[in-house]
């Protein structure tokens, strides 16, 4: 009886169009009141650069809506995500939706207008290092030159925070959001 029903459950996910085997590495989407978005976080256990996140995220899709690296712009998302995902791990570097356009000075979420890392009216939430110490992610070589540093969460010393790197840095892990504009 136990071997038939676990045939069934094998069964009944592998025909369940919002789970596949290749999100096997997946948290459960969790919604957020506030924003009226789900977010999930993926780890596709690959050493992935921002832009392969970003189509990565745009290949996922839950109750319909397609997926976009998350776009954290206020501390109410922020907290829910923090409270929601564990980052707190040693050695935890998650991609979001927000890159630095070196040569213009300027950051811009996912789906959004640049603005000035200055105006005082968007949401910050950087390491005291805004960068990787080991190198400065806008002065790369002419080969691998993108014209933006992407941006992600990183943990240092148990605080989680934004950082910028360099756009040939891989990550396996990235946070997907899925905007549904409520339930």
């Amino acid at each position: 009886m136990a071997r038939i029903a676990a045939l069934f459950l094998i069964c009944l996910l592998y025909s369940n169009p919002l789970w596949s085997a290749d999100d096997a590495h997946q948290s459960a989407p969790i919604y957020d009141p506030a924003s009226k978005s789900y977010f999930q976080l993926f780890d596709d256990n690959l050493k992935g650069h921002w832009v392969e996140a970003k189509a990565l995220a745009a290949t996922k899709f839950y109750k319909g809506v397609r997926g976009r690296l998350a776009v954290v712009d206020n501390a109410q998302t922020n907290e829910f995500i923090l409270a929601h995902f564990d980052f707190n791990r040693g050695d935890a570097s998650v991609w979001i939706g927000l890159r630095y356009w070196c040569s213009a000075h300027m950051l811009q979420w996912e789906g959004s207008l640049a603005y000035s890392p200055s105006d005082a009216n968007h949401f910050k939430l950087w390491h005291s290092s805004w960068s990787r110490d080991d190198y400065d992610p806008c002065a790369m070589d002419a080969s691998k030159r993108s014209g933006y540093a992407p941006v992600y969460y990183r943990n240092i010393g148990g605080t989680v925070r934004w950082q910028a790197v360099g756009a040939g840095k891989g990550f396996r892990e990235y946070l997907v959001e899925y905007v549904t504009h409520g339930e």
